[in-house]
């Protein structure tokens, strides 16, 4: 495994343990964008592994893993949290989407853990 792919996997398991600690302690709001995070950097990783180049700098986790070849084994379930969370990045940045942003929180823990099913399956892939 390349030394750039496995920092990107150790800092989406970093991500995965923020995201959880967040949850632990009661505060969901940010938790998403989290999950978001980890997944950009599993699937960046699961492209560099593969196609041993980097993806264009994109956020739309969704074109990530259909321009690395990871939406080839993944779910449909799968695919629509990438679309689900591919606008986290835009709506931390812009308060107009505050309200979205909250919608997700409430549904944090499963996020956190579609989030969690989806990092597994690339992961498995890439080992």
């Amino acid at each position: 495994m390349m030394e750039a792919t496995q920092k990107y996997l150790d800092g989406c398991r970093e991500d995965l343990d923020a995201a959880k600690a967040l949850l632990d302690a009661g505060q969901p709001f940010y938790v998403p964008f989290i999950c978001h995070q980890a997944l950009f950097k599993v699937l960046r990783g699961y492209y560099l592994e593969s196609r041993n180049s980097y993806p264009l700098a994109d956020v739309r986790l969704n074109l990530i893993a259909e321009e690395g070849g990871a939406a080839a084994f993944l779910s449909d379930e799968d695919k629509a949290l990438l679309v689900e969370l591919s606008f986290f990045p835009d709506a931390i940045a812009h308060s107009v989407y505050r309200e979205k942003l909250w919608k997700h929180s409430e549904n944090a823990p499963e996020i956190l853990d579609r989030t969690r099913h989806v990092v597994e399956a690339v992961l498995s892939k890439i080992r």
